[in-house]
């Protein structure tokens, strides 16, 4: 079973731009392959604009270090509904997020 965790460019390894903060990046995996490796599964990093993205490849989406979502907002959240759209259980909703995007107060 394989889960993918979504990222932005800036805090996947090995990212010429990385960001000095992308040290959480580096925790949330660690301990999601700690909790998952006993179970079977696999947690795969992908930039979340990455193109082509055979979404059904994947038994589960997470949303994780996508902090550059705000500079593509609509993008952002037209590629979670392309997930969902594929079948995949996406963690947070499409629509969740969305709403939790309105920082308006």
């Amino acid at each position: 079973m394989k889960i993918a965790f979504l990222a932005c460019p800036d805090t996947l390894p090995g990212s010429p731009n990385r960001r000095p903060d992308a040290y959480e990046h580096d925790y949330q995996v660690a301990a999601y392959r700690k909790a998952f490796k006993p179970k079977g599964m696999t947690l795969v990093e992908i930039d979340w604009k990455a193109p082509n993205v055979d979404w059904g490849q994947f038994s589960a989406v997470i949303i994780g270090t996508t902090w550059n979502y705000t500079d593509q907002l609509e993008v952002f959240l037209e590629t979670l509904k392309t997930i969902e759209a594929s079948g995949v259980k996406l963690f947070n909703s499409s629509t969740l997020v969305e709403w939790n995007s309105n920082k308006t107060y």
